[in-house]
C-alpha cells in the first residue's frame, strides 16, 4: 500500500506527531511519501521519500502570489495543479492523506482529474477553529465542496473538534471520524518527585507562546502564590512563540522573573527530564477572544501523566476529553483557568497524594490513548 501525505511544512519541530506517524506506518509495511510546500529541519528529521513543491521563487514572492490568489481570485490551492496530479499518478498511490485542512482545493482538483481512491483529511485545530478561515465565505464553500466527494473523509482528535468542524464548515457528521491523538513514547520514564513545601516546588507548562495557550495566567498565578507565602514555588515554561518578550516583561513587572525559567523548544529527552524534575503540570489554554482558537487535544498533558505528575487542565476545547473527563483533586483537575486555577494549585500543594492512585489514573488515560490503538485505527482507515 502506498500513501502520499500532504504536509504544509515537513517537518516542523512542534509537529512530531506527523513525523512519528510516518515512521510507524513504514514499520507496519506501508509505503509512505511526503509532498510538502516547504522542506524544513531536514537534518533533525530525515526521511528519504520527500517531494518538495517549492516553485523556485523566494518565500516572500510565493506568499505574495498566494495572497493575491486567495483575495482576488478566491483560489486556495497550495500546490501547482498539474504537479500534484502528476505525482499521484507517477507514484500510483492508494491513499492521499492530508495533514491539516489546508489542501481542500488541491484535493478538489485531484478528484476532478479522475482520482477515485481514498482521501483522508486530518484536521488538528487551527485549521478548523481560526475565525478568519471559517468566516471567509469562499474558503468555507470550497471546504464544503471538498467534503462532498464520496472518496473524502475527515479525522479529528476529539469530539470537541468534530462539533466545531460541523458548526464552522457545515460538514456532514457521518464524514467525520474521531481518532484521538496518542502518547507515542516507548521509554519508561521516572516518576516525578513528591511535593515537599519545605523545598522548591516546580510548576511546568509546555506549549507555544501564543494568547490561547494562556501562559500569562500562570505568571499571575505565581505572583499570587508568592503573595500568600508560597515563595518556594517556581514556574517552568517550555515553548517558543511571538509572546515570549511580552511574557518575560510581565514576569519582570510582577517582580518574579527570577522564579520563572523560559525554555525554547527542547529535544524530547530534555522535555521529559524537565517533567520528571517538576511537581505540577498545568495546561492553561483558553479560548482566544480574537481568533476563537482553543486546544483541540493535549499531547503535553499525556506526557506529563507518563511521569505521574498531577495535572491541572482548563475546561476549554478538547482538554477534558484528554483526561477522560476525570476531575479528582489533587490528581487531575479540570478548571476554569481564569477563576479556579489558584484553588486547584493549592489542592496540589496541600492535599496528600496517593502515588499508586496517581499511577492508576495515568495508566488508564495513557492506555486509552496508546500508540498501538492509534496506528491500527489509521491503518484500518487506509485499508477499509
Amino acid at each position: 500500500m502506498k500513501v502520499l501525505h500532504l504536509v504544509p511544512d515537513f517537518s516542523v519541530i512542534s509537529e512530531t506527531f506527523i513525523y512519528d506517524l510516518v515512521f510507524d506506518l513504514e514499520s507496519m509495511g506501508i509505503d509512505n511519501y511526503i509532498y510538502t510546500t516547504c522542506r524544513v529541519n531536514e537534518k533533525e528529521r530525515p526521511f528519504p521519500k520527500v517531494y518538495d513543491a517549492k516553485t523556485g521563487y523566494s518565500d516572500f514572492y510565493s506568499k505574495v502570489v498566494r495572497n493575491i490568489n486567495r483575495r482576488v481570485f478566491k483560489k486556495f490551492n497550495r500546490f501547482k495543479k498539474e504537479k500534484l496530479i502528476d505525482l499521484v499518478n507517477e507514484l500510483d498511490v492508494d491513499v492521499v492523506h492530508s495533514h491539516f485542512n489546508y489542501f481542500f482545493e488541491d484535493i478538489i482538483n485531484l478528484v476532478n482529474s479522475g482520482y477515485k481512491k481514498k482521501v483522508i483529511i486530518s484536521a488538528h485545530g487551527t485549521d478548523v477553529l481560526d475565525k478568519k478561515l471559517h468566516s471567509n465565505a469562499s474558503y468555507k464553500e470550497k471546504v464544503n465542496i471538498c467534503s462532498g466527494f464520496e472518496s473524502v473523509i475527515f479525522t479529528v482528535p476529539s469530539q470537541f473538534l468534530k462539533n466545531e468542524l460541523i458548526n464552522n464548515f457545515e460538514i456532514d457528521k457521518e464524514k467525520i471520524i474521531v481518532v484521538p491523538n496518542c502518547y507515542t513514547q516507548n521509554i519508561i520514564h521516572n516518576s516525578c518527585s513528591d511535593i515537599d513545601n519545605d523545598n522548591p516546588v516546580y510548576l511546568i507548562n509546555i506549549g507555544r507562546l501564543v494568547t490561547w495557550k494562556g501562559q500569562a495566567y500562570l505568571i499571575h498565578l505565581l505572583r499570587k502564590l508568592h503573595d500568600n507565602g508560597f515563595t518556594n514555588v517556581y514556574l517552568k515554561i517550555i515553548g517558543y512563540g511571538p509572546l515570549k518578550d511580552e511574557l518575560q516583561n510581565l514576569a519582570r513587572s510582577l517582580n518574579i522573573e527570577s522564579f520563572i525559567h523560559f525554555y525554547d523548544a527542547l529535544p524530547h529527552k530534555e522535555v521529559f527530564e524537565e517533567l520528571e524534575s517538576s511537581h505540577i503540570y498545568i495546561q492553561s489554554s483558553i479560548k482566544d477572544p480574537d481568533t476563537e482558537q482553543e486546544e483541540s487535544f493535549g499531547i503535553a498533558v499525556l506526557e506529563a501523566l507518563s511521569v505521574h505528575l498531577p495535572v491541572i487542565v482548563s475546561n476549554t476545547g478538547g482538554l477534558p476529553e484528554t483526561v477522560l473527563n476525570i476531575s479528582e483533586p489533587p490528581y487531575i483537575q479540570i478548571v476554569d483557568i481564569k477563576s479556579e486555577l489558584y484553588e486547584a494549585t493549592l489542592n496540589c500543594l496541600n492535599l496528600k497524594r496517593d502515588n499508586e492512585k496517581m499511577k492508576g489514573y495515568a495508566n488508564k488515560i495513557l492506555t486509552t490513548f496508546s500508540k498501538d490503538k492509534h496506528r491500527k485505527t489509521i491503518r484500518n482507515l487506509y485499508i477499509n
